[in-house]
């Protein structure tokens, strides 16, 4: 579970797979007033491609690096999300050691994908992305939501390749079973509603574009991005080759596929250095089992670390950009070499 699907209604941020669906707004007063960013000159790097990657098949996927020095940082997104969302991490990383964003297939300014968009295959991507862009080994993983379940896989998959791990507000393979069962049947069919708006969001992206689709099928401007980022944020979701990239996802999300590869794989890390923070926020809406669930992926690791960071919301590298960054700078500090 436990990946935020937004409902791209009028200013309404819903948690679809927490406890249901629910309106954060219902149960926190409201959010910090943010000021809104300025535009910067690091803007650019991320309202259009960077380095388009031929990963074979006719397909390229957009990568993004900067800075220099090991471990490489490779940072994964939330579901439906891709590499702008870091734009506040990455440039600060990067000043320390090589920093790496890039778009899953079909979202910001990579190809379509030629396969559901499932876990597994997200995996196999980026492995094929880091491969044929000579990103060479170790990595230091980073994931944000659904994108640190993928991270999680990729160190199953490839544990000696990987150095660390720093994982936001992850999802959990086991979440939807194990805090919601008594509502499961419930929660299935709110699941299906939401395939349902995607789809119909989908329909209508093929269309000309009205202010219907963009209050119901876009996100309002966040102001914790700056108004280039949000204007490249609406121009990119509003196109079908995203939508599709977005349906894929969130349905193979929501009948279990992606849930099932990740728990076929996974596994003990021994020694990796892992830091799991958890959103106070998030935790406030779930229950004490949204904090439960990211301390046992921190026991993963026999030096695993879960972290609440009391005052941010699911998008911590928004709200705490600070902190994330201090938990990449930890993690990266151990030097761990990858176990063979």
């Amino acid at each position: 579970m436990w990946i935020t699907l937004i409902a791209r209604t009028v200013k309404t941020v819903r948690l679809l797979g927490m406890t249901g669906i629910a309106t954060l707004s219902a149960v926190i007063p409201s959010e910090p007033a943010y000021a809104r960013q300025p535009d910067t000159d690091a803007d650019a790097a991320y309202v259009h491609p960077q380095q388009l990657v031929d990963i074979g098949g006719g397909r390229k996927l957009n990568l993004y690096c900067i800075g220099s020095g090991e471990p490489t940082v490779i940072f994964d997104s939330g579901l439906s999300d891709w590499g702008f969302t870091w734009a506040l991490v990455q440039p600060v990383v990067a000043m320390r050691q090589r920093a790496c964003v890039y778009d899953r297939a079909g979202l910001g300014y990579s190809d379509p994908g030629q396969r559901p968009a499932t876990s597994s295959n997200i995996v196999d991507d980026l492995h094929a992305l880091l491969t044929a862009a000579r990103i060479d080994p170790p990595y230091l993983l980073v994931g944000h939501s659904f994108g640190g379940m993928n991270m999680r896989l990729y160190a199953d998959r490839y544990r000696n390749e990987v150095a660390g791990m720093v994982l936001l507000d992850p999802t959990h393979e086991d979440g939807i079973a194990r805090i919601d069962a008594a509502r499961h049947g419930q929660e299935s069919r709110r699941y299906r509603k939401q395939v349902s708006h995607w789809r119909d969001c989908l329909r209508r992206s093929t269309q000309p574009l009205t202010e219907a689709f963009r209050r119901t099928c876009l996100e309002p401007a966040d102001p914790r991005y700056s108004t280039a980022l949000n204007a490249a944020r609406d121009q990119v979701a509003a196109q079908p080759t995203y939508q599709r990239a977005q349906l894929s996802e969130v349905e193979n999300y929501a009948n279990g596929v992606s849930f099932a590869a990740v728990r076929q794989a996974r596994r003990n890390y021994g020694s990796l250095p892992l830091i799991v923070l958890t959103s106070g926020k998030t935790a406030a809406v779930v229950g004490v089992q949204w904090t439960r669930l990211h301390q046992e992926l921190a026991g993963f690791s026999s030096v695993g670390m879960q972290r609440t960071i009391a005052d941010g919301g699911h998008y911590l590298q928004l709200d705490r950009p600070d902190l994330v960054i201090e938990a990449i700078a930890a993690v990266g500090a151990l030097q761990a070499r990858p176990s063979h």
